[in-house]
């Protein structure tokens, strides 16, 4: 039965209404509430909350809800990604909830995922953190043959690994923004497809835009992707005009490879403020202009010190970045 006609079997009215009055009620701000209202469905923010939110409920008990693909397919709609992609997106965030959301004392939807062959990583530790609500959950399914790892524990072995670029997402991110130098987007939405381009294309594992402040001064945070809450970098911010190495980036429209070979002569150049913010390990960077103005600065890298990147990885960073340049000096206003 559908949620709405167990609604109405057993309250005599839907929730939906109600909720719209308690959240009016509460004085949530207007543009909060319309993204929960039927009537504005067809924008973009309603479909992805909604596709979002219906995901979340139907795969509490399993993956194997005709339904789940209509939400699927309405999200890879909005993005311009493939359905696969999506469903493999999905598919890696249940794994994450699981990971970090021991405290919830129920099953979490990662538990019904497909098991597929391989090894089955040892966590001797992994019975004695999971709170006893979580171990006694009586629904939890039983122990799988070692053989056949959970979803969840496998992704623990692959998220070990050294991130692997997606062709397909490479280009449907350059077609995307190649189509929109039209002035038809604004910043937010040109830069969504240049992260994307770059953290599932390239499989840049961490990326974060940083963007010129109001006053001329500094460079600053403004927009990441793969980088948890959590990790220094999400604040990354330097003076514009500074002796060092990201300093030294803004000066043009240029971009660097720190990588072991040059190591030596570019991280003392780093400073050790961004040193801790970075970490060890190879990574990208290229500053953006617009005309002859500074406008930011893209920072790429593979997220793990043991992951190498690639000279074709750079030249599909800089052409990614190039491209940037260009769309960022034909913005709609706002």
């Amino acid at each position: 039965m559908e949620p709405q006609a167990a609604e109405r079997q057993a309250l005599g009215f839907e929730l939906e209404p109600l909720r719209l009055m308690l959240l009016e009620a509460w004085r949530i701000p207007e543009v909060i509430r319309d993204m929960l209202d039927a009537r504005y469905a067809e924008r973009s923010r309603n479909v992805i909350l909604r596709a979002c939110l219906d995901i979340a409920h139907r795969s509490r008990h399993g993956w194997w809800d005709e339904k789940l693909m209509a939400d699927y397919e309405a999200l890879a709609g909005i993005e311009g990604t493939p359905v696969e992609v999506v469903v493999s997106t999905v598919h890696r965030n249940a794994v994450r909830v699981a990971h970090h959301g021991a405290w919830i004392p129920a099953p979490p939807a990662a538990a019904w995922l497909p098991m597929l062959p391989g090894t089955w990583p040892h966590e001797p530790a992994a019975a004695e953190t999971q709170p006893a609500a979580v171990k006694a959950a009586p629904s939890a399914p039983p122990p799988a043959p070692a053989a056949s790892p959970p979803a969840s524990e496998l992704q623990t072995a692959r998220e070990d690994a050294c991130p692997t670029p997606d062709p397909a997402a490479l280009k449907v991110a350059v077609q995307e923004i190649e189509r929109h130098l039209d002035g038809s987007l604004n910043l937010n939405q040109m830069l969504a497809l240049v992260l994307k381009g770059l953290h599932h294309g390239l499989g840049l594992s961490r990326v974060v835009f940083a963007m010129v402040t109001p006053d001329g001064q500094r460079v600053k945070s403004r927009f990441t992707l793969g980088v948890p809450t959590h990790e220094p970098l999400r604040h990354l911010e330097f003076p514009l005009q500074s002796p060092d190495l990201f300093g030294r980036l803004m000066a043009k429209m240029q971009g660097v490879w720190l990588n072991a070979e040059n190591q030596a002569r570019y991280w003392p150049m780093v400073r050790p403020e961004l040193k801790a913010m970075i970490g060890e390990g190879e990574f990208f960077a290229m500053s953006l202009f617009v005309g002859d103005k500074p406008f930011g600065l893209i920072y790429a890298d593979s997220g793990r010190a043991g992951c190498r990147l690639d000279a074709s990885t750079y030249e599909g960073f800089k052409r990614l970045c190039l491209l940037a340049g260009r769309g960022l000096g034909c913005l709609k206003a706002g």
